[in-house]
């Protein structure tokens, strides 16, 4: 079996960044596992190694560094596979390095409702805005047993349960849009260094104004900015979504948002977060067949990891 790390990046279904994170790795050499023989060439120039991309699939069009025609240095490291909204699964491959991209789940929450509109209640009137949002969070979660609003906090709480047996690296959205440390670490991991320009040029061929048209054609709306939410929640928003991220957030490192505090009677229950969450991923087990990678109990520890003494319920 090969010593070479490979990577697997996961997020919740809710926008967080892990196209961002594939596209600028891709653009540094870590070849995507999904990648057949029939879409990529192998070819040398100047005496490096390149990989030039052909034919791609329209389905990776939210990819930039995939677009036709494209090169890049081919690197001595792991495979990378496609991101995916996927719960820790066994048996788990040692040589595979879990990247778990994370994003203020409020502000993801904004991100996508603004994406399932098309941006269209962004200059809407705020009563249509509000009817709607409150709707949309209430919706069920690709035909689990969670809502749109709950997935990202079941989904974050699995992956921490997971984090006590299997190493798994957080990169925070915020993060890897301002600065270069989790770029660094992760290829350090695959067996790497990339170079500060190397970094910059990635940056650039991977920012969401060079991938705009792709992602307009693949039916995708996305601004690429962080914490949007703090200029639209309104007290309605911030009473809909109640306190139930707290736990994720003070595990993440986000702030709690003491306005968000002051302005919402809604309370959440760690029991009801636990049951919740083993529904979840009951549900996705018997859905794909798959043993489960965490307990219940492995779940109220990760609870009780976060938050100690609630003052949550």
């Amino acid at each position: 079996m090969s010593s070479k790390k490979n990577i697997a990046i996961v997020s919740p279904r809710a926008p967080s960044g892990a196209t961002l994170l594939a596209n600028i790795l891709i653009e540094l050499g870590v070849r995507p596992i999904w990648i057949s023989d029939g879409n990529i060439l192998r070819e040398t120039a100047d005496g490096v190694e390149y990989w030039r991309c052909k034919r791609w699939p329209e389905w990776a069009a939210q990819y930039n560094a995939t677009r036709d025609g494209a090169m890049f240095r081919v690197r001595d490291c792991g495979q990378l596979s496609t991101p995916l909204h996927v719960l820790p699964f066994h048996p788990t491959d040692p040589n595979t390095m879990f990247v778990l991209v994370a994003r203020d789940p409020r502000d993801a929450l904004w991100s996508q409702f603004m994406r399932a509109t098309k941006g269209a209640p962004q200059h809407g009137n705020r009563v249509g805005q509000l009817k709607l949002f409150a709707e949309y969070i209430s919706w069920p979660d690709a035909n689990m047993p969670t809502s749109v609003k709950n997935e990202p906090l079941y989904f974050y709480l699995i992956w921490k349960s997971f984090q006590r047996r299997h190493p798994v690296y957080i990169c925070r959205f915020e993060d890897l849009r301002a600065v270069d440390s989790d770029i660094v670490n992760i290829c350090r991991m695959l067996g790497f260094e990339p170079t500060t320009e190397e970094i910059a040029t990635a940056r650039t061929n991977s920012s969401v104004s060079k991938a705009d048209a792709q992602a307009t054609a693949a039916g995708y709306f996305r601004s690429g900015q962080a914490f949007e939410w703090h200029g639209h929640f309104t007290a309605a928003m911030h009473d809909m979504i109640g306190s139930i991220y707290d736990p994720i957030c003070q595990w993440l490192g986000y702030d709690i948002y003491a306005k968000a505090r002051a302005l919402t009677t809604s309370k959440v229950s760690m029991d009801e977060v636990m049951a919740g969450a083993e529904r979840y991923l009951g549900a996705y087990a018997s859905r794909h067949n798959l043993p489960w990678a965490v307990t219940p109990k492995d779940i109220a520890n990760a609870i009780d990891e976060i938050v100690g003494t609630p003052d949550f319920t």
